[in-house]
């Protein structure tokens, strides 16, 4: 058998140093995105009330949240599961409540004058599903952070969660 001579390798990345070097890299990335997407959340849900700008809050929000899901890796697989559940819970609870929006609209628009004792049941079970839609995705916002949070944060989560129930409704 012939004499196998190495090759000297280079580096992986001068910058680097090392693969240790580069996986701290890459996880300081993850954790800003996450961080960046946080603040972006903050600030595009603070915009989405005002008027004439809303449209532009609920892009930097969703942009955000974008953000945010692509960072997830970064805090554990807790974070990186709830992450991806809360914006299963988001895509559900918005299909979900205009899925029951449009359904009480086609029921108001082919409401007929008169007494009917199956209208007025369809039209209310047609509220409950929209808000039960509302529910699911506010679900989602408590999910995006929880993993994040200490034990008073994730109080402090489900409290805010509780407001938005009864508002809904």
């Amino acid at each position: 058998m012939p004499p196998v001579f190495s090759v000297p390798q280079p580096p992986p990345y001068p910058y680097y140093g090392s693969a240790a070097g580069y996986w701290e890299h890459h996880l300081a990335g993850k954790i800003d995105n996450t961080k960046t997407g946080l603040l972006l959340l903050v600030i595009g849900l603070a915009i989405s009330w005002i008027p004439f700008i809303g449209a532009i809050g609920g892009l930097v929000a969703l942009i955000g949240a974008l953000l945010v899901i692509l960072g997830r890796e970064a805090f554990g697989r807790e974070h990186a599961r709830n992450t991806i559940l809360a914006l299963v819970f988001f895509f559900v609870g918005i299909g979900v409540t205009v899925a029951g929006a449009l359904a009480l609209f086609f029921a108001a628009f082919s409401y007929r004058t008169g007494p009917s004792s199956l209208v007025q049941p369809t039209f209310a079970w047609l509220g409950v599903i929209t808000i039960i839609g509302g529910g699911v995705t506010g679900i989602s916002e408590v999910l995006l952070t929880y993993a994040l949070q200490l034990s008073t944060g994730r109080i402090l989560l489900w409290t805010a969660y509780a407001p938005q129930l009864q508002s809904a409704s």
